[in-house]
């Protein structure tokens, strides 16, 4: 696809992206959303994939990188830092789109990657200097890239445990607007609330008055607001951090809006079937997915007991006088007892070392997920993906990347990220919006 085939993307000029109204009436941070996305009239996004508009904190990412090209396109300084040829406009388009590509590629591998995998792995698969190391992603037989499905069913969405029941947006929008209290309750991920300013619902994710992101709010190495922000006279954490990577989802989660009918209110025996926990189970059993310990065994990695699987925490052991943690652990393995009990102990049971993969991977980040133990609730884990979940997610992105022959690990330059942009450091998604939003 491209110009051609979507003109309706693209402004006149055939060069940049078009974008939708402004957002805030007044600027609310240094780095922040100053347009929507393009819209039509009812609020539907003008996409190509509608996606990027599930919720109006994910629909604002796309307009960065959006803003992110724009600005790039039009700079002569940083194509001319790239090589590029600026004797055409279809040159200057295509470098635009290939240093928003590698940027963008650059930073699933060496900001993303790096955070979400256990440490080393990405150093490992990388191979920096030689040939990525894949020996589980690349198959012979494969005609194109491809995911896995342990991957695209499986261990691609540990992200949904990581996700916030509610979120503040900058420093006016801190909290739901009818009754809200920014000390005890941000922003609903989702409800069933109609009104546009009472969650983050998307389709259409359409960006009430104010409703532009101050990204210091979500993400590091952004400029905040001068002096800070304060929630219930206390300075409010910024970035607020994701949810730990672990068997155990936002209460918002088991009611996405997708999924949202009348007739089956949340909690009712129907709603099940809109739960994203009950369908990522149903989506790996529909799809025929391997064991979690067939997997590591497949491997070569030390499946986990089952008393392992059904219990909680990690192994590091929580502090001496830490009722609080001690009793949320005793609370969840009391209920994973529950299951092992019935589905994993009793004669026969189908989970008797048979552990769905989706699980298995959240579990495995809960146990092994603890290689700094001097952060706060290292005793529940999480801080990162176990053995198997690093070694799907890993292979599976960089095998991408390496199988694209249009894709940064095969420049013959050898790409590193444009100064302009990282600012001569380490290139972050941080840096990266706050390039393209100032």
């Amino acid at each position: 696809m491209g110009r051609r085939d979507q003109p309706y993307l693209y402004e006149r000029d055939g060069l940049r992206l078009r974008l939708g109204a402004q957002t805030n009436p007044q600027p609310l941070g240094p780095v922040e959303t100053k347009l929507d996305i393009q819209r039509l009239q009812d609020g539907t996004a003008i996409l190509g994939d509608k996606r990027n508009d599930e919720n109006k904190i994910v629909s604002q990412l796309h307009g960065a990188f959006i803003a992110f090209h724009n600005k790039v396109v039009m700079d002569d300084a940083i194509l001319d830092s790239f090589g590029a040829d600026l004797t055409t406009p279809e040159a200057r388009f295509a470098a635009a789109a290939t240093i928003t590509r590698w940027h963008y590629q650059w930073i699933v591998v060496h900001d993303f990657l790096q955070r979400v995998c256990e440490p080393g792995m990405v150093e490992e698969v990388l191979n920096s200097g030689g040939t990525p190391r894949l020996q589980h992603y690349l198959n012979a037989a494969a005609k194109y890239p491809y995911m896995p499905l342990e991957f695209s069913g499986a261990a691609y969405r540990f992200g949904h445990s990581m996700v916030r029941p509610s979120y503040s947006l900058n420093k006016v929008v801190l909290a739901r607007k009818e009754g809200g209290d920014p000390t005890k309750e941000r922003i609903p991920t989702f409800s069933r609330d109609p009104r546009g300013t009472e969650n983050l619902n998307g389709f259409p994710g359409t960006l009430p008055p104010f409703w532009g992101i101050d990204w210091s709010f979500f993400l590091d190495d952004v400029e905040g607001v001068a002096g800070g922000v304060q929630v219930g006279g206390k300075p409010a954490v910024l970035p607020q951090p994701s949810y730990r990577i672990d068997a155990l989802l936002a209460e918002p989660l088991q009611d996405p809006p997708e999924f949202f009918n009348a007739a089956t209110p949340p909690g009712s025996p129907g709603s099940i079937l809109g739960n994203l926990a009950f369908r990522n189970l149903k989506r790996g059993q529909l799809l025929r997915l391997p064991s979690g310990q067939a997997v590591a065994r497949a491997m070569g990695i030390a499946p986990l007991p089952d008393e392992i699987v059904w219990g909680a925490g990690s192994r590091v052991p929580p502090p001496a006088g830490e009722t609080e943690l001690r009793d949320a652990l005793a609370a969840t393995a009391e209920a994973r007892g529950k299951v092992r009990r019935a589905w994993v102990d009793a004669p026969g049971a189908p989970l008797h070392r048979n552990t769905p993969l989706w699980f298995y991977i959240l579990r495995e980040a809960e146990y092994y997920g603890a290689t700094e133990p001097s952060r706060d609730a290292a005793c529940m884990g999480g801080q990162h993906l176990g053995p198997v979940g690093s070694r799907i997610v890993a292979e599976t992105l960089i095998g991408l990347l390496w199988l694209d022959p249009t894709s940064y690990l095969h420049s013959s330059r050898g790409f590193r990220p444009l100064p302009a942009v990282s600012g001569g450091k380490a290139l972050t998604l941080g840096r990266l919006v706050s390039f393209a939003l100032t």
